[in-house]
């Protein structure tokens, strides 16, 4: 193998490929990158063994032919340089760069002994606009844990994006020419296709059997990229049950939101939930801390009086977009949901004690009362027997 190829767009591929090649791989094999030269490009290709990616640039191909090796050396070498173009060749069981008078070689390993790469789907493919930041707007929701896999990706269901940890719910709705397959993607999958398709994305599935098992992998595509990921196999909770359909409305801004959720959150270190309530046209935000009560208010039309997670509450802000949000809820312990534009998130509301507001001149409680007032008699006794005994021993 030899070719001729642009310094900078191989940079951008490896780029891309060092965010499916894992960091720490149980073989040292598997940290590789696949080149192959042919039919005027060179492909470069990584894999973890559940997510594959492809990537192609135009080279001048001096002798067709592939190598594997390890790449985090050669990206270095390669910004190093100031040089447009490099030499990439296999010599022996070297792949040697070479730039005008510099040149590394780096140590080639058998390309048979790399996992196999797993063939292009070919079946009808859905192509969708803006899944990338679709995919931004509802992964925060998908669970971290990985006792319940099925939760641990998006879901893809018709035309829409869906994903739950148990607390919480983001729904984005796509727009489709077809309708995508229903899978679950994995949220390290997630986080690739977010980082590496920026337009148009071909969308197809298909199903195969290895070892005796089915597994469904999922082939996104435009016109530089190929990754094919292997689904989270498992049914999805029926999640439409989950976002209510009646109740009371309120509306607010989500710019007003956000800042007074900033301003709250700075004397709120410890996440207390923050009580939402409305009098008249105002919503008032308030949270109370061991040593700290804060409020702010914003306009709002409607009423409502929840308790949430003030966490939960600015991500879900963060991924709406600009302009009016509409809460819909109901009185008892029953999800909250937030809509806007074609996104619904829903979050269980929490359990508070007290709704009224408090100062720090009024915030003591009964119970902290009698708790100060024991103390203090229990401080004077103490006081009082040791004066005694002085008294005694003088007298003596």
């Amino acid at each position: 193998m030899k070719l001729t190829v642009n310094r900078l767009k191989l940079l951008g591929l490896l780029g891309d490929i060092n965010k499916v090649v894992p960091s720490r791989p149980t073989l040292p094999i598997w940290s590789c990158t696949l080149f192959q030269a042919k039919e005027g490009y060179l492909m470069v290709a990584g894999t973890d063994l559940d997510t594959a990616l492809v990537r192609r640039v135009k080279a001048k191909i001096i002798r067709p032919g592939e190598a594997l090796c390890q790449t985090k050396k050669l990206v270095a070498f390669l910004k190093a340089l100031a040089i447009e173009s490099v030499v990439i060749s296999l010599v022996a069981k070297q792949v040697k760069v070479e730039a005008g008078k510099v040149s590394t070689d780096l140590q080639a390993w058998n390309v048979r002994d790399y996992p196999p790469l797993p063939r292009r789907i070919m079946s009808r493919a859905a192509t969708v606009a803006g899944l990338s930041p679709a995919l931004g707007h509802v992964a925060y929701a998908a669970t971290k844990e990985d006792y319940r896999p099925v939760l641990a990706g998006v879901y893809m269901d018709g035309n829409r994006l869906v994903a739950a940890d148990g607390f919480r719910l983001a729904q984005a709705t796509l727009k489709a020419s077809g309708k995508l397959p229903e899978a679950i993607i994995q949220n390290r999958a997630c986080q690739i296709i977010r980082d590496i398709f920026p337009g148009k994305v071909k969308v197809n599935a298909r199903i195969v059997k290895t070892g005796g098992n089915a597994n469904t992998l999922v082939q996104f595509e435009d016109a530089e990229r190929l990754l094919i990921t292997r689904a989270v196999q498992g049914n999805y909770p029926d999640w439409e049950k989950l976002i209510p359909t009646n109740g009371r409305v309120v509306s607010f801004d989500n710019a007003d939101m956000k800042s007074a959720l900033r301003l709250i959150q700075v004397c709120n270190p410890d996440n207390h939930p923050i009580r939402l309530f409305s009098r008249g046209a105002k919503l008032t935000l308030y949270t109370v801390d061991d040593d700290c009560w804060t409020r702010a208010e914003i306009p709002v039309k409607g009423k409502v009086k929840v308790a949430v997670n003030p966490k939960y509450l600015a991500d879900i802000m963060n991924q709406l977009p600009d302009g009016r949000v509409v809460l819909r809820w109901k009185e008892g312990n029953k999800p909250l949901v937030f809509k806007s534009k074609g996104e619904a998130h829903v979050v269980m509301p929490m359990f508070v004690a007290e709704w009224a507001e408090k100062t720090p001149e009024t915030s003591s409680t009964p119970s902290q009362s009698n708790d100060t007032a024991a103390a203090v008699a229990e401080a004077e006794r103490i006081t009082a027997e040791t004066h005694q005994g002085a008294e005694t021993t003088v007298a003596v």
